[in-house]
């Protein structure tokens, strides 16, 4: 598994993306590189999430468990671009109350700026601008719905994706 960092101008705020299931051996190196930021003084992660098709019983412990870790650092940790088996488990499991979700990268990486108060820069870019996702689905009103519930920031109204 690769996984890919971004960290954000002033060093609060880190995107990691991962490429393969999170389970096993995946889980444990994800679970690594995000306590090495965290101790580097990142506040705010994003999980880029859009190319995970799974995460395995092991992972859903390792992710509670950086959910925790971000919390006890008075950080935020966001899971972006969720497919909807995923989305469900989380669901089920409680996960969405504890976890901001957003339904892109582009918004997490909007809410990241937010929290962390510093901007999100693409790996070796000189400028400070938001890496930018593959274009959205067609909307239908079922999309719809999944955004409004899915970009939820805890004690805020939802995010509308425009």
């Amino acid at each position: 598994m690769e996984i890919l960092q971004t960290v954000s101008d002033n060093g609060k705020a880190a995107v990691l993306g991962c490429d393969a299931p999170i389970e096993g051996e995946n889980a444990n190196e994800l679970k690594r590189t995000a306590d090495e930021l965290v101790s580097k003084g990142v506040t705010t992660m994003v999980l880029d999430l859009t190319r995970v098709g799974h995460v395995a019983s092991n992972g859903l412990s390792i992710l509670g468990s950086l959910n925790k870790k971000m919390k006890s650092v008075q950080g935020q940790m966001i899971l972006a671009g969720m497919n909807r088996e995923i989305l469900s488990v989380f669901g089920l499991l409680g996960f969405s109350r504890d976890c901001v979700c957003a339904p892109s990268l582009d918004i997490a990486y909007g809410m990241a700026a937010k929290f962390s108060g510093g901007a999100m820069t693409q790996a070796g870019s000189e400028s400070a601008s938001a890496v930018k996702s593959d274009p959205a689905p067609a909307e239908t009103p079922q999309r719809n719905a999944e955004k409004e519930s899915a970009a939820q920031i805890p004690g805020e109204p939802a995010v509308q994706e425009g």
